[in-house]
C-alpha cells in the first residue's frame, strides 16, 4: 500500500492523451483491424490463461516433487528479480529488435520452462525453469502489448480492451488449473496444456507482430 501510495504524485507525469481522432477507414480495412484487434485480445487472454493457472501453484508443485518451502520460496524470489530483468531487457532493446523474433523467444523461453517441469524435478532445475518462466513472461509481455497498440485508432481505448482480457486470463487461469489438477494433483497435465496455451497465444499475435509503418 505504501510503494502504491509513492506512486500517486507521478501521475500529473502521465501524458495528458489526445483529443486527435483517426481518420475513417474503408469499410473493408475496417473489418480487417477489428479482425486483427480481436486476435490481439485473444493473445492477451490466452497469455495470462497460460502463466496465471500454473504460477498460482508452483510451490505445490515444488512440494510434490520433495523441495521445501523455504528452498522454492527462494527460488521464486530469485525468479521475481530475473522477471525485472527481463523486463528491462524489453524495454533497452525498445524497437530496435525485429517484434516477431523478440515475441518468438518470449514465447519459445516460457514453453520451454514449462516442458522443463515435468517429469522428475530437482531444486537446480526447479529454479531454472522458475528463473526462465518469469523472465520470459516479462521479456515478452511488452512486445505483446505493442504489437496490439499499433491498432489503437481511438486514443488509448485498447488499453481498456487488454486490461480486460489480463484480468479474464488472471481470473480463469487458476480455475482451469485447479480443475485440470483434481484430486490427483496432476502437474503434467497442467504442464502440458499452459505450454499448448502459450503457443495458441503466440499464434494469436503473430498476424500482429510486424510493425506498422
Amino acid at each position: 500500500a505504501l510503494f502504491t501510495a509513492a506512486c500517486l504524485p507521478l501521475i500529473r507525469s502521465l501524458p495528458a492523451g489526445s483529443d486527435h481522432q483517426a481518420e475513417a477507414l474503408p469499410p473493408s480495412q475496417a473489418r480487417a483491424a477489428l479482425g486483427k484487434i480481436a486476435l490481439g485480445m485473444t493473445a492477451i487472454f490466452l497469455f495470462y490463461l497460460s502463466l496465471a493457472g500454473i504460477w498460482t501453484f508452483v510451490g505445490e508443485l515444488a512440494r510434490t516433487q520433495g523441495i521445501s518451502a523455504a528452498d522454492s520460496s527462494s527460488a521464486l524470489a530469485s525468479a521475481s528479480l530475473l522477471g525485472v530483468v527481463g523486463a528491462s531487457l524489453a524495454s533497452w532493446i525498445g524497437i530496435r529488435g525485429q517484434r516477431q523474433w523478440l515475441l518468438a523467444l518470449g514465447y519459445l523461453a516460457m514453453a520451454s520452462s514449462l516442458i522443463g517441469l515435468l517429469g522428475d524435478v530437482s531444486l537446480l532445475r526447479y529454479v531454472l525453469a522458475a528463473c526462465a518462466f518469469k523472465f520470459a513472461w516479462t521479456f515478452a509481455l511488452p512486445f505483446l502489448l505493442a504489437a496490439i497498440s499499433d491498432y489503437d485508432r481511438q486514443g488509448g481505448k485498447l488499453v481498456v480492451l487488454a486490461n480486460l482480457a489480463i484480468c479474464g486470463g488472471l481470473a480463469v487461469g487458476p480455475s482451469l488449473a485447479a480443475w485440470l489438477l483434481g484430486e490427483t494433483e496432476n502437474f503434467s497435465l497442467l504442464l502440458q496444456v499452459s505450454a499448448a496455451i502459450c503457443a495458441l497465444s503466440f499464434l494469436a499475435i503473430l498476424p500482429l507482430a510486424r510493425r506498422r509503418a
